[in-house]
């Protein structure tokens, strides 16, 4: 492909954070710039975000898109969204710079084994939607194993992340910035399976949105389609306090978690790091929520505690849902 020059002004200041910014995720400023500019091709989108401590909305989403109308535009950014987009920028590039240490993915892998691999398989999958992709590790898993997927995640920091693991493990990430909310806006294409991994799917504060989210993700698939999601013990977590076996998910030991404040609507987790400390706040949903609401939108669903069909009710620390819509 040919190359080419573009020239333009910024301030000196956010050139030099910019630079800092791109040396903390090992990549240089150029690689992030065209990272982005693949990202404004495929999602027709940009992400604004604006100083916190400005008057203006401290995220705001504009969408450019010509291609179809939208199913509905809301003409402000309410609570639901504030609260949503403040978990997706959550993911500040200090944060996706010790993701990777948190999960170990050796470990990860040894922990797992080929349960996804395997359930995916025995229904016959070919193509995949991860939706909340992170930093990329279950979406390069299934891209090693022959999978055909399609990505996006709402963090940047975590896509520009995603991409250098993918580039790294060899192969091609198909991924964009996607606003959960508005899967069927974003995607319009049914796939075989989705997945939700890495308990991703507490960022969603709302009620009303965490039903119309699972309500999304059945429309896109055909009956029969599988549909994965796991979770964090959060009744233990709720009930018995946190602890770590350190070998499923967040598999690694180099960062410390800690409970910083938690009640049945609203966790937040303090990581500590060796050199810095970062907190993340999300919506402890119980796994009785959970379920019950994958059901009301048409999910047959069978729950795993540790990949493991047998389990006591505060043993695992993550549960793992295997679903087959009706």
């Amino acid at each position: 492909m040919t190359k080419t020059v573009i020239n333009f002004r910024v301030d000196e200041e956010i050139k030099q954070q910019a630079k800092e910014v791109a040396k903390q995720l090992g990549v240089s400023l150029s690689t992030i710039i065209n990272s982005q500019l693949r990202q404004l091709i495929r999602s027709r989108s940009v992400e604004l975000n604006a100083d916190k401590d400005s008057g203006q909305f401290a995220n705001l989403v504009t969408e450019i898109s010509n291609s179809k109308p939208a199913k509905s535009r809301p003409q402000s950014v309410n609570t639901s969204s504030r609260r949503l987009w403040s978990g997706y920028t959550q993911y500040s590039a200090a944060v996706v710079s010790f993701w990777d240490s948190l999960i170990d993915w050796q470990k990860r892998r040894e922990g797992e084994g080929d349960f996804y691999i395997n359930n995916l398989r025995k229904h016959g999958v070919k193509t995949v939607l991860d939706f909340a992709c992170g930093t990329g590790y279950d979406s390069i898993r299934l891209l090693e194993e022959g999978f055909k997927v399609t990505s996006s995640d709402g963090s940047t920091n975590n896509l520009v992340k995603a991409h250098i693991n993918a580039e790294d493990a060899g192969v091609t990430l198909d991924a964009s910035i996607c606003d959960w909310r508005r899967l069927e806006r974003h995607f319009n294409t049914q796939f075989d399976a989705a997945i939700c991994l890495g308990n991703s799917f507490c960022h969603l504060f709302e009620a009303e949105d965490r039903r119309d989210v699972l309500k999304q993700v059945a429309a896109l698939l055909p009956s029969g389609g599988v549909f994965i999601i796991d979770q964090h013990n959060f009744d233990k977590i709720l009930d018995k306090g946190f602890s770590s076996k350190h070998k499923y998910v967040y598999a690694g030991d180099a960062v410390d978690v800690r409970v910083a404040a938690k009640n049945d609507s609203y966790l937040k987790l303090i990581y500590s790091a060796k050199t810095a400390e970062y907190h993340l706040e999300i919506y402890p949903i119980r796994a009785k929520e959970l379920k019950t609401l994958l059901k009301e939108v048409g999910f047959e669903v069978t729950t795993y505690g540790d990949f493991n069909p047998k389990f006591s009710k505060y043993d695992p620390d993550f549960l793992q849902h295997v679903c087959v819509k009706r």
